[in-house]
């Protein structure tokens, strides 16, 4: 009498269990792309400021994980855009990471210049913060000189402006105390000042401060004998 052939365990897959390590599989593999292509850098804040006649742009990040390059951009109308600067990334995962651009804006006084952060991630995708706005003021009153120095009895004054206007001009001591303050009608173009009445200052060291307006144009250290 003939055996009959047995047939090897087998195990039976349950459908639901393929459905279960299948979705476990795809939500792995999403949260590994999504981090690779399109985190940016958290930038906490983007700012600027003016100091003489150049603009110091500031940002800070706290992650830069997949982070590849910044730029700054620098429009004059809001609108177009150009790149003054590009920066590398410094990379850093879960620390701050403070960056200065420096832009001179010697061209722009009087006009109100836009500023932005373009951020670059590892597959050239590319996000923007804010746009911020600045203006540096044209200054009226420019090519201050005083003579003689030291001086005596009299102090020369002497200055370019671009416009008519009402200008007033200050003697203080190096504690900022007020010993002499003027007040004269500027005409455009080139203007001479005689101050004659600085004989009784003490001989010593002060400083002549020019002004319109609220403006304070210029410091100039003068002597006198």
């Amino acid at each position: 009498m003939k055996s009959q052939p047995t047939t090897p365990n087998a195990t039976l897959i349950n459908p639901a269990n393929i459905v279960f390590y299948y979705k476990q599989w795809f939500i792995v593999f999403t949260i590994c792309l999504l981090l690779k292509t399109s985190t940016f850098a958290q930038v906490n804040f983007f700012s600027c400021s003016i100091n003489n006649k150049v603009a110091q742009i500031s940002w800070q990040t706290t992650s830069e994980n997949n982070t590849s390059y910044f730029e700054v951009e620098k429009s004059s109308n809001g609108i177009d855009f150009i790149t003054v600067a590009t920066i590398t990334a410094v990379g850093k995962l879960n620390s701050t990471t403070n960056y200065i651009q420096r832009d001179e804006l010697l061209l722009f006084l009087g006009i109100k210049v836009y500023y932005r952060l373009k951020i670059v991630d590892q597959n050239l995708k590319t996000i923007n913060t804010q746009t911020i706005a600045v203006t540096i003021a044209s200054k009226s009153i420019e090519n201050i000189k005083t003579w003689p120095m030291p001086f005596a009895n009299q102090l020369n004054v002497s200055f370019y402006s671009n416009e008519n206007l009402n200008a007033t001009i200050k003697i203080v001591d190096v504690t900022g105390k007020i010993f002499n303050c003027n007040n004269f009608n500027i005409k455009k173009g080139q203007n001479n000042i005689l101050l004659n009445q600085v004989q009784q200052l003490l001989p010593g060291i002060y400083v002549l401060m020019v002004y319109y307006g609220n403006n304070q144009v210029q410091s100039i250290k003068i002597i006198k004998q």
